[in-house]
């Protein structure tokens, strides 16, 4: 990139990429900021593989670069391709911010949409009276919400008016808390609502299901044929003994339903050091495992220190680890062959990719073969509990279709992962906010990283980016108003989905139909003593704790009003957090 402007003398470009360094230190200076957008850019570029640099001449302006080695991306990540020819469908983007309309305005073009703006209600409304008269109608308009004088509810119910036989597809688009402006939009017939910020594949998925052409990769069809071919060729794997080095509930039951479907043997460690133990067990007993998939990041010890210890004793010939992570970056990658693993494999689970590496690392030994017993996804891709389906669909930033794909396409499964999701992830931002209030940045990261990949395990997508910002702020070190910001951001796109997956009928109540327990007195007495072991091992740091409280928790569940966020704190090794939950529920105990 290059610019005639001020420039900058040789000295200045030596601190450039420094954070918080100003070319122009003068209190009266015109141009600077605080310099860190430079300094994250250097991370990213030698996360990359890369570098970034500036030249200039004083006076006369400068010229910025920088390298990455980027490979070819697989089709996944591209933006899909339309069912129906949309190229040259013309869109309407209606937003009093003149910058959000641009970029909006920008990502559509992008995708091949011929685009208008206005910035105003009364102007959206002389917009389409023009084309309308020109017959060069628009195909859709992007509303935005919140506007001075005519909102957009108010402008989408004027152009109804106007336009009672042609008005066009309307998506209402806000920054704002979605649950206020949901009830508002469905009265007047609008039923996709999307958050800001919007990527292109949400804009296109969203405009093909209005139109009623969804594309091919959300029906059930090539991609689970493909899939299924895959798994197909897994007999003669099957019967594998397979650890699977995970901390998240939500994560350990997705993968393990794939895999016990496709006729594995699997073993769950929630952490890296349980994972090591485990190995050198079966090893011992002579019946060792044919492959371990590690997660990346964990508590207690994470999936690159437990892969060196691992390795120390068993090379990549005699054991395969395939790393599982939702961090795709290349540096990422690098750190996981350099530990040893054989590959990687990203969240959230990709079936088909799952299936391709245990294919090229699990060597066939006696013993492996086709199981009895063992059931095909094949098998549960017809439709269930259509009423709870039918409203799991209206739920904008939730993509069912995804979600079942990474379910095994059971319906009842995927209904029990969104309910743990709601159990585990309802107070995830409050207890984010506790550990930057306790200055635990790995915590906070860790966190945020584990929302990331369950959201995009269950096909909430927009969640999955909102937390993957926060994870960036705090792995690069932004400032901690960044890091609010983002966390702002996440909490209320959280919040607001949450809302909308309590309400879908059917959801959590059915998880709450069983009558609580009720303990007699020995029975309380039971609950304390275990919960004084407990207490211990939480206060000792022992990861010990969590096999101990599930080993009791519907016991301590009855004794402890609050014992679900107990449970959940615990799971998320947040022992603090979890001993704090005691003391409280203590408190109140007879």
């Amino acid at each position: 990139m290059q610019d005639t402007g001020i420039g900058l003398t040789v000295e200045q470009i030596g601190k450039l990429f420094n954070s918080f360094a100003q070319a122009d230190t003068s209190i009266t200076r015109k141009y600077g900021g605080t310099g860190l957008g430079l300094a994250i850019s250097k991370s990213l570029a030698h996360a990359m593989g890369g570098d970034i640099g500036a030249e200039s001449v004083l006076g006369k302006g400068s010229t910025f670069w920088f390298r990455a080695r980027l490979g070819v991306g697989s089709s996944e990540h591209f933006l899909p391709e339309p069912g129906i020819d949309i190229h040259g469908a013309r869109v309407l983007v209606v937003d009093d911010n003149k910058a959000a309309a641009l970029v909006l305005a920008d990502t559509l073009a992008d995708i091949g949409f011929v685009v208008d703006q206005v910035h105003s209600g009364p102007a959206s409304l002389e917009a389409l009276r023009v084309a309308d008269a020109l017959s060069k109608p628009y195909v859709f308009v992007m509303m935005d919400w919140q506007m001075p004088g005519m909102d957009g509810l108010e402008a989408v119910k004027a152009i109804q008016d106007m336009l009672p036989q042609t008005a066009p597809f309307v998506l209402m688009v806000t920054a704002h808390r979605r649950q206020d402006l949901i009830k508002g939009a469905e009265r007047i017939g609008i039923s996709h609502v999307l958050s800001k910020p919007v990527s292109g594949s949400m804009l296109v998925n969203t405009m093909m299901q209005i139109m009623g052409h969804a594309h091919a990769s959300q029906a059930p069809g090539k991609p689970l044929r493909t899939t299924l071919a895959l798994e197909g060729q897994l007999g003669h794997l099957g019967g594998a003994r397979i650890l699977l080095v995970e901390d998240n509930e939500i994560n350990q039951l997705v993968a393990s339903e794939l895999l016990q479907q496709a006729g594995f043997q699997i073993d769950v460690a929630g952490n890296g050091q349980i994972g090591v133990h485990q190995v050198h067990a079966r090893e011992s007993e002579h019946l060792p495992y044919d492959l371990v998939l590690m997660d990346m990041q964990m508590p207690v010890m994470d999936g690159v220190t437990a892969s060196r210890l691992i390795r120390e004793r068993f090379n990549a010939e005699q054991l395969p680890i395939v790393a599982m992570t939702a961090n795709a970056m290349k540096i990422d990658r690098d750190r996981c062959i350099d530990a040893g693993m054989n590959a990687v494999v990203t969240k959230p689970i990709n079936p088909e990719e799952l299936w391709k590496a245990l294919l090229d690392w699990i060597k066939v030994r006696p013993g492996m073969g086709p199981q009895l017993g063992t059931q095909s996804s094949a098998a549960t891709v017809t439709e269930e509990l259509p009423e709870l389906m039918q409203g799991l669909r209206a739920i904008p930033e939730l993509d069912v279709e995804q979600g079942l794909q990474r379910s095994t396409r059971n319906p009842a499964f995927y209904a029990s992962m969104l309910r743990k999701f709601v159990a585990s992830q309802e107070g995830v931002a409050k207890r984010i906010d506790a550990a930057l209030e306790a200055s635990d940045l790995i915590l906070a990261e860790r966190m945020a990283h584990t929302l990331k990949a369950v959201a995009g395990n269950l096909g909430a997508g927009f969640i999955q980016l909102f937390a993957e910002e926060l994870e960036n702020a705090l792995r690069l070190g932004a400032p901690m108003q960044q890091i609010r910001a983002a966390l702002e951001r996440t909490a209320a796109a959280l919040d607001g989905f949450i809302a909308a997956l309590k309400a879908s009928p059917g959801l959590v109540k059915a998880e709450n139909t069983s009558a609580r327990v009720i303990l007699d007195e020995a029975e309380h007495a039971e609950a304390k003593r275990i919960s004084s072991k407990i207490r211990m091992l939480l206060v000792n740091d022992d990861p010990d704790a969590q096999t101990e409280w599930e080993t009791h928790a519907t016991l301590l569940k009855a004794h402890y009003p609050n014992g679900a966020a107990v449970e959940a704190a615990i799971n998320e090794f947040a022992f603090e957090q979890a001993l704090e939950l005691l003391d409280e529920a203590e408190s109140v105990q007879p």
